[in-house]
Parts: C-alpha cells; sequence; structure tokens
C-alpha cells in the first residue's frame, strides 16, 4: 500500500507538473510572437515617419528618399527592405543585403524566401508570416503603402532566435526540473505514506493477539482525532461489543444448563427412587409420575423458551402479522390467568379498550399478555390482587399490569429483563422458586420490541409493581373484497 501511495502520488504530481509545463511553455510562445509582432510594427511605423521626413526634406523621389532612409537608420536585429509593387527590389539593409548576397540594387526580386502571398492591393494592407524553420524563424511583417503616387511593399524582418533559446531554455530547465522533482516526491510521498500507516501495521499486528481468550485485548490508537484515529475507535467498540455478547452468550450457556439440571435432576431422582425398590404400590407410582410428568413440562417449557430466544436472537424468528381485536386476547388472557389465580386466592380484574384492533402476530402477543399476567400472579401473595388495563394513548395501545405484591428489590431492578433473573426469593417467594427459569419477562419485551413497542417497569414498591407494554397501531392493511374478514369473538 505504501508503493502504490507513493506511486499514485508520484503520478498526480507528474500529471500537475507536464500541465504546467505545457501552459508555460505555449504561453512563453504566444507571448514572444505577440512581442516580436509588437517591434517589428512600431520599427515599421518609425521607418515610414523617417522615409517621409527624408521624402519632404530632399524633395527627390519616394524611391531615392527610401535608399536614402534605409542607409541612415539602423535597427539591431531588425532589417527592412522596400519592394515596389510588382515585388522587385529597391532597397534593403546592410544585413538584408548580406542575406540576400549578390542580389543587384534594383530590378530583380530577392531570392531569399519572401512572404507567402504579399499584401493586396489596397493601400494600407498588411500580412504577416514567418520564414525559415522552427528554431531559427524569422518574423515578416509586409505592408503596401503608397507615397508621391507610387505603390511600395514595405518588408521588416526579425529573427526569433533569441525568443526560442528562451523557449529552449525553459524546456531544458523543465526536462531536468520535473524527473528531479517526481524523484524527489516519490520519496517523500513513500516516506510520508510509512509514517502515517503506521498506526494501521500497529492495529493489525495488535489485532492478531486478540482471541476469544483474550477480547480485552484493545487497537492502539496513535492518535484519536484523525481518520484512523476514529477506525481505530470504531474496531474497539465493536470489540467491546463482541466481549459483551461473548459473555453474555457464556452467561446464557452457564444459566440454562443450571436451570435445565434442575428439572434433568428431578426426573433422574423421581426415576431413581421409585426402581430402587422392586415391590411399589400404585400409589407410589402415581406419584413419581407425577413429579416426572410435572419436572417434563417444565423441562419443556424452558427448552421452547430457549429455542424461542435463541431463533429471535439468530433473527429466524418471523413475526406472523395478522388483523386481529387486541382486546379480546387480553380477556381470554385473563380468564386463563383468573384460572392460575383461584388456587392462590388472588383476584384478577381487567379493564378494556373496546374495538382495539391490532396488525401484528397474535401468538406471540398473547404470549406477551400471558408472561406478564403469570408473573404478576406469581408473585401477588394470597388475598392480593392483579390488575390489568388496556387502554389507547395516542397511536399506541398501552397494556399495564399491576400487582400488590412485594416489589421488586433495587439490586435487581435494572436487570429485571435479563434472561434468567429470578426475583422470587428476594420477593420472598420462595416456594415459587421453582416455577420458571427467569425467562418471562425476556421473551415478553422481545415480542414488544419485535413489534415496534416497548416494555418496561413502571413503578415498583413494597406495594407492588406495575409492568406497562406499549405497541403502535400499525395501519390495518386493505383486504380484498373476496378475502375473509379478521374474526371478532365474544368476551
Amino acid at each position: 500500500m505504501r508503493v502504490r501511495l507513493a506511486v499514485w502520488h508520484a503520478v498526480v504530481l507528474a500529471t500537475v507538473l507536464s500541465l504546467f509545463a505545457l501552459g508555460t511553455y505555449l504561453h512563453l510562445r504566444r507571448s514572444a510572437l505577440q512581442r516580436t509582432d509588437t517591434l517589428l510594427r512600431e520599427t515599421a511605423a518609425t521607418f515610414v515617419d523617417f522615409w517621409v521626413n527624408e521624402l519632404a526634406d530632399d524633395g527627390s523621389t519616394p524611391t531615392a528618399a527610401a535608399k536614402e532612409a534605409i542607409a541612415e537608420i539602423r535597427y539591431p536585429d531588425h532589417q527592412i527592405l522596400v519592394l515596389d509593387g510588382a515585388g522587385h527590389l529597391i532597397a534593403a539593409s546592410a544585413d538584408t543585403a548580406a542575406m540576400a548576397a549578390g542580389i543587384p540594387n534594383g530590378g530583380e526580386r530577392p531570392d531569399f524566401p519572401l512572404p507567402r502571398g504579399l499584401p493586396g492591393p489596397a493601400a494600407g494592407s498588411v500580412r504577416w508570416t514567418t520564414i525559415g524553420d522552427e528554431g531559427e524563424g524569422t518574423r515578416v511583417r509586409a505592408s503596401r503603402l503608397t507615397l508621391g503616387g507610387t505603390e511600395f511593399i514595405l518588408l521588416v524582418m526579425r529573427p526569433m532566435a533569441s525568443e526560442h533559446e528562451t523557449i529552449d531554455a525553459f524546456l531544458e530547465a523543465m526536462l531536468i526540473a520535473i524527473p528531479l522533482a517526481l524523484l524527489l516526491s516519490g520519496i517523500g510521498g513513500y516516506l510520508l505514506a510509512r509514517a502515517s500507516l503506521r498506526p494501521v501495521a500497529a492495529m493489525a499486528e495488535r489485532a492478531e493477539q486478540i482471541s476469544a481468550a483474550r477480547l480485552d485485548t484493545r487497537l492502539p490508537i496513535a492518535n484519536p482525532h484523525d481518520e484512523l484515529g476514529d477506525l481505530g475507535g470504531v474496531l474497539n467498540r465493536l470489540l467491546d461489543r463482541l466481549s459483551a455478547a461473548l459473555a453474555q452468550q457464556r452467561q446464557f450457556m452457564a444459566d440454562a444448563s443450571h436451570e435445565l439440571r434442575t428439572p434433568v435432576a428431578a426426573l433422574r431422582s423421581a426415576a431413581d427412587v421409585t426402581l430402587a425398590r422392586a415391590n411399589r404400590t400404585s400409589e407410589e407410582y402415581t406419584d413419581a409420575l407425577h413429579v416426572i410428568s410435572t419436572e417434563g413440562r417444565r423441562l419443556s417449557r424452558i427448552v421452547n423458551d430457549l429455542f424461542l430466544l435463541a431463533r429471535a436472537d439468530a433473527g429466524e424468528q418471523p413475526l406472523r402479522a395478522e388483523t386481529f381485536y387486541l382486546d379480546e386476547v387480553v380477556a381470554e388472557c385473563v380468564r386463563a390467568g383468573r384460572a392460575l389465580a383461584a388456587p392462590r386466592q388472588v383476584q384478577v380484574d381487567v379493564e378494556l379498550q373496546d374495538e382495539a384492533l391490532l396488525h401484528g402476530d397474535e401468538t406471540l402477543i398473547r404470549r406477551l399478555v400471558m408472561n406478564l399476567v403469570d408473573n404478576a400472579i406469581k408473585f401477588t401473595p394470597a388475598g392480593g390482587r392483579v390488575s390489568l388495563a388496556l387502554t389507547r394513548d395516542g397511536d399506541r395501545f398501552r397494556i399495564s399490569v399491576s400487582d400488590t405484591g412485594t416489589g421488586i428489590p433495587d439490586s435487581i431492578r435494572e436487570r429485571i429483563f435479563d434472561r434468567f433473573v429470578r426475583g422470587d426469593v428476594a420477593r420472598g417467594r420462595r416456594g415459587a422458586s421453582g416455577e420458571g427459569a427467569g425467562l418471562g419477562l425476556a421473551i415478553a419485551r422481545w415480542v414488544a420490541e419485535a413489534h415496534g413497542g416497548r416494555l418496561a417497569l413502571e413503578a415498583s414498591s413494597p406495594a407492588g409493581s406495575t409492568f406497562v407494554a406499549s405497541l403502535p397501531i400499525r395501519p390495518v392493511p386493505q383486504a380484498p373484497d373476496n378475502a375473509p374478514t379478521f374474526r371478532r369473538g365474544t368476551q
């Protein structure tokens, strides 16, 4: 990765420098051409002014005045030629005459290249061109003018060798500077990438040391305020959640083993005691089978609860959504609760919201309500009362279950919805310790949350406790005309 970052850095820099060099080169060429054209234009204007003055002072012909002006005026790096209207050479500066060696002073065309297409017939027309090769070219300005009724063509030329030397020097400098800059940037980019990725290497080395047995190890964070620090913080928080999940799983397995051990031990003890003697009465066999049946039902209930929670944790417990009347479900749970409460001499009251139409999983909602009712009856002493109320609170149905038990101690109030947490001994109900595995409230909370609701302990005191489940009222889907409508029973 360090090499790739360094290469990409060098490629990007090479692209930027190349574009800069190309842009600068084109700008220099354009500037050199513009500067040369400006000099030629000014030189032509100055020569014409001098020519006109010579013509006025001497009173000679325009041709003689041109030769006189050519002989007297000198411009460094400039050559001037004067041609007649037909393109024959009339006068030329000394340097130009040297360029045109062997050319007589008049009557013949110069044998060196003239601009392609002399200026047009109109007086004052101008044509620009460059003659010669790219590196040794000469810039030429050709203009047509009329003096004393005679037409002339004025050529002003300037070699562009000096400008090309400047441009070539720039190109040579770029050819040296760009590779050197790329080399230095590649080395610097590699060192910078290595320094920047050093925290990643440290985190990778530390991550190699993390295992299920060493989940307390965390990744080192050099700078918590940069992107790598944010990544390290996210991974450390992920490890925290993973460690907590594994700890919860271990605790779950330990608690499940403990809860399953009790009914299994009871089953084995009942069977062993019964089989210890060959001659048993029918009443003894009946009592043993009753114990085995009771513990078997308890074992089956624990296994079913564990299976439900395991599927819920894995996301494999789908909701079988349907439309039903929540008040009917609550009423049925109350009737079942009264059958459980009668032997305990506990009264169960209910207050229902009529026409409580809900869209959800009726089986799971029934289990939620039944778990709350069973939990309240279980921890209510004889002569006590359990009260249920189904009301509507805005866009939610509210199910509250209150009891007149001894309340939930502060020590377990925060963990009352955790799995295998039971408050029977703390509530003073030692006789109920074998009636549940501490999974009812955990399942009830999961059912509420699976429906987008919540379950909470609203109040708890020595005078009793109140649990409240809040379920959102989802829109009832429209069924086809020939589809069966949802049922409506009697309470």
